[in-house]
C-alpha cells in the first residue's frame, strides 16, 4: 500500500517553507534602497495580482492535466527563481522580473495544494477532514511567515536589508526536492484533447460568460489585492514616521497572525454557509 497519507506532512512542510520570508516586513525599505518609488512599488502589487489572475484558471487546468506533483515541482522551481532574481536585484525591472516567476509559483500553488490534499485524504476515505486540514496550512503559512518576519526586521537593522532576502532562498529552495517527494494521489484521467485551446475556451468562458464562476475568481483577485494593500500599505506610512527598521517585522507579522487566525476559523464559517 502506498504511504500517501505522508503527503499531508509534505503539505504542512512545503506551506511552512513557503511563508519562510524573512524580508516580508522590509521590502519597501529594500526597495527603497535599490531607488524603487512608492508608486513602482504599488505597481508591482499590482503586477502580481494581475499576473495571479491571468494564470489561475490555466495553472488550475495545468495541475489536472500534468499532474499535482508535477505543478507543485515547477511552481517551486519558480518561485526558487524569483526568490533569487529578487535577492539580486539593483533596480525596478529586475525585481519585476523577479516578481513574474514568483507570481507563477504561487498560481501553481495556489489550488494544486489543496487539490492534492484533498485527493490524498479522497484516497484514504478521510475527506470529510479536508476543510479542516486546509486551514491548518494556510494558517502555518501565515504564522510561519509572521514569526519570520519579526526576525526579518532585526536582521535588517543589525546586517542588512539584502541579508533578509538571502536567508530566505534556502527555504524557498527547500521546496524543489519536498515536491519530488509528493505521491501522486489517483485521479480520474482526462481525456479532451486539444489542451490548449481548451484551456483558452474554459479561462474565457468563467471570466467573461459564466457570471457565477466570473464573481468568484474577480473576488478572489480582488481579496488577494486588497489583502496585499493593506498589508504593505503600512511599509511606506512607517518609512514616513521614521518607524525604527527592526520594529518593521512586528506590525508586519501582527496583520499575519490575525490571518493565521482567520484561516484557522475558515471550517467553521464555511459550515455556516453551507448552513
Amino acid at each position: 500500500m502506498r504511504k500517501i497519507s505522508s503527503n499531508i506532512v509534505k503539505l504542512y512542510l512545503i506551506s511552512a517553507l513557503r511563508g519562510t520570508l524573512v524580508f516580508a516586513g522590509v521590502i519597501f525599505l529594500f526597495l527603497e534602497s535599490i531607488d524603487v518609488n512608492v508608486n513602482q512599488f504599488f505597481l508591482i502589487l499590482g503586477f502580481f495580482s494581475l499576473i495571479t489572475l491571468i494564470l489561475e484558471i490555466p495553472s488550475g487546468y495545468m495541475s489536472d492535466r500534468c499532474g499535482r506533483k508535477n505543478t507543485l515541482l515547477i511552481g517551486s522551481i519558480a518561485a526558487s527563481t524569483g526568490m533569487l532574481v529578487w535577492a539580486t536585484s539593483y533596480g525596478f525591472m529586475q525585481y519585476m522580473v523577479g516578481e513574474f516567476f514568483w507570481a507563477i509559483g504561487f498560481v501553481c500553488f495556489s489550488g494544486t495544494v489543496e487539490a492534492t490534499m484533498y485527493d490524498t485524504l479522497l484516497e484514504q476515505g478521510k475527506e470529510s477532514s479536508y476543510r479542516i486540514i486546509a486551514g491548518r496550512t494556510q494558517s502555518i503559512n501565515a504564522t510561519v511567515q509572521a514569526i519570520v518576519s519579526i526576525i526579518g526586521g532585526f536582521i535588517a537593522a543589525t546586517i542588512s536589508l539584502r541579508a533578509a532576502y538571502w536567508l530566505s532562498v534556502p527555504f524557498v529552495l527547500a521546496t524543489i526536492p519536498l515536491s519530488l517527494t509528493i505521491i501522486e494521489p489517483t485521479r480520474h484521467k482526462l481525456q479532451e484533447t486539444g489542451h490548449i485551446a481548451l484551456m483558452i475556451k474554459v479561462t474565457m468562458d468563467t471570466l467573461f460568460h459564466q457570471a457565477a464562476l466570473s464573481k468568484i475568481v474577480l473576488l478572489s483577485a480582488t481579496t488577494i489585492s486588497m489583502i496585499g494593500i493593506l498589508l504593505w500599505f503600512t511599509q511606506p506610512y512607517q518609512e514616513l514616521i521614521q518607524l525604527p527598521t527592526e520594529y518593521f517585522g512586528i506590525t508586519h507579522a501582527i496583520a499575519l497572525f490575525m490571518a493565521a487566525i482567520f484561516a484557522q476559523m475558515t471550517p467553521q464559517l464555511e459550515r455556516r454557509f453551507d448552513d
